[in-house]
């Protein structure tokens, strides 16, 4: 059964880590209990008045003890907003929310792909650790445009996984799309130049921008991996009630707060992303 509430976290640090992104970790040991990776948050941006008047939805990041940690970008006025609060402050949450990532899909002998693009670490960082905890191994394939827009390196790599960066401009990792960097290890198990079934050997998770979603399930396909992606769609309500979200499938719509963020990629229709 699932479980939300309305929450009330103090804000124990809300610092700036990269260009227009900050993390903030809020103090609410209901929270951290019970979010799981993929899950999300509605966030009050302000308590005195309601501007801006909707809550808005940030991926949890991870939680440690009784702390929640959301990292997020600064996009409008909203988020804005939130970059000025305060530690000590007091913050009204609705969560944890969402269908967040199935791991009894994945066996301990299958390598677990993890796919992110600009901001979409942010959900699948908790995954990993979560994935790391079960003895799986893991691979990292992080793309952004610029050395100062990635994101959780460090941490990344002291979870032991396997770490691949491209950014476009090339002032880090392999200049590129993260796609190619995919592409160029999935090769390795090619067998005297044959493409295999990799259903077997692999899983893959991703987030990012769709443009570079639709290109990793290309690669899925191809690869014939089973893969779980995380829908960035903007979700003004959190709960399925304002249709905002709204996501085609096979099965026609659905939303991506109630019944994502997460979705099997073989449950989407891709020719109306």
């Amino acid at each position: 059964m699932k479980t939300k509430k309305i929450l009330q976290g103090k804000i124990i640090s809300n610092k700036k880590i990269a260009p227009d992104h900050f993390k903030m970790a809020i103090q609410n040991e209901w929270l951290a209990l019970k979010a799981r990776p993929g899950q999300f948050v509605m966030i009050k941006v302000q308590e005195k008045n309601n501007d801006p008047l909707l809550r808005i939805p940030l991926g949890v990041h991870f939680t440690e003890e009784d702390r929640t940690y959301l990292l997020y970008k600064v996009v409008g006025p909203g988020t804005a907003t939130l970059s000025q609060r305060q530690k000590g402050e007091i913050v009204s949450i609705l969560g944890p929310l969402g269908n967040g990532f199935d791991l009894s899909k994945n066996s301990p002998d299958k390598e677990a792909l993890i796919v992110a693009g600009g901001h979409g670490i942010v959900p699948l960082y908790m995954l990993i650790k979560e994935l790391r905890k079960k003895g799986i191994k893991v691979a990292v394939f992080e793309g952004a445009c610029s050395k100062e827009h990635i994101l959780c390196e460090n941490r990344l790599k002291q979870t032991g996984s396997k770490v691949f960066i491209a950014t476009e401009n090339g002032t880090q990792g392999k200049k590129g799309r993260v796609t190619d960097v995919l592409v160029e290890y999935l090769k390795k198990y090619e067998k005297n130049g044959k493409q295999k079934n990799l259903g077997e050997k692999c899983i893959m998770f991703v987030c990012g921008p769709k443009p570079m979603i639709k290109s990793v399930n290309k690669i899925a396909e191809k690869f014939k991996i089973n893969t779980q992606i995380s829908f960035a769609e903007y979700m003004a309500c959190g709960i399925g009630a304002c249709l905002g979200c709204a996501i085609m499938t096979v099965d026609g719509y659905k939303m991506t707060c109630k019944d994502g963020p997460v979705f099997d990629s073989k449950e989407i229709k891709w020719d109306a992303q």
